[in-house]
């Protein structure tokens, strides 16, 4: 039988999900519509690529030298530039009385510097510009990597740079991710309906955020208009 699947978040369910989709495929049912929200948006999304279980398996297994390449994912953020940071806003609109303008701006430029220069400055000039102390780009990175790779038959899949209608065109599967919007505080459903021109990693990648851990996604102007409803 064909059944529409939902998968929800909750990081180690990943592994549980691998384990229901193994009873799944031995029951020999198949994939009709497919939702996912956090953990379980990889798993969503690695379904419409036509990943099995085993596959997922090995992709969870996998390491990075000694450690699972989830440990990874915490990636060194870039600092933003210097001038226009949130953080140096703060800083300039601290008034310190006795101090000449010239020397107080060059206290306030060293001081960013200083901050730039060192690996917690980093996670802290991230936090205030980007809303999370790490860089999720070695996520989206390792996801694109798996949607480009090809399955155990030699089939290619080089789904990591498509777009959700990209996607769908080719697979026919219909995906849908939620993801949070901060600027609203409104839920969006992601898929090729909604996003077309979202790619899929970055869909994935917005489901996955870490509210305070992982920067916020900024979205892009050529990922155009939600279509979802109006405003």
């Amino acid at each position: 039988m064909k059944y529409d699947l939902v998968f929800e978040g909750g990081g180690a369910k990943g592994m549980a999900f691998v384990g229901a989709m193994r009873a799944f495929e031995a029951a020999g049912h198949t994939i009709g519509r497919l939702v996912g929200s956090s953990a379980g948006a990889i798993t969503a999304t690695s379904l419409a690529a036509g990943y099995s279980a085993d596959e997922m398996l090995a992709a969870l297994d996998e390491k990075a030298g000694d450690q699972p390449v989830f440990a990874t994912f915490l990636g060194d953020p870039t600092p933003p530039p210097l001038d226009r940071s949130a953080l140096a806003e703060f800083i300039a609109a601290i008034d310190w009385s006795l101090m000449p303008n010239w020397a107080e701006e060059r206290l306030e430029r060293k001081a960013l510097e200083a901050l730039a220069g060192s690996p917690l400055g980093r996670h802290l000039l991230s936090f205030f510009e980007y809303g999370g102390f790490y860089s999720a780009d070695p996520f989206v990175e390792w996801f694109r990597r798996k949607l480009d790779q090809p399955a155990p038959d030699g089939r290619p899949r080089g789904y990591g740079r498509m777009t959700f209608a990209e996607m769908h065109a080719v697979t026919g599967v219909d995906l849908s991710l939620t993801a949070s919007e901060t600027t609203n505080g409104r839920l969006r459903i992601l898929n090729h309906r909604t996003t077309p021109n979202l790619p899929v990693v970055w869909g994935t990648r917005m489901s996955m955020s870490l509210p305070l851990l992982w920067q916020e996604v900024v979205w892009r102007e050529e990922w155009g208009p939600y279509r979802g409803f109006a405003g």
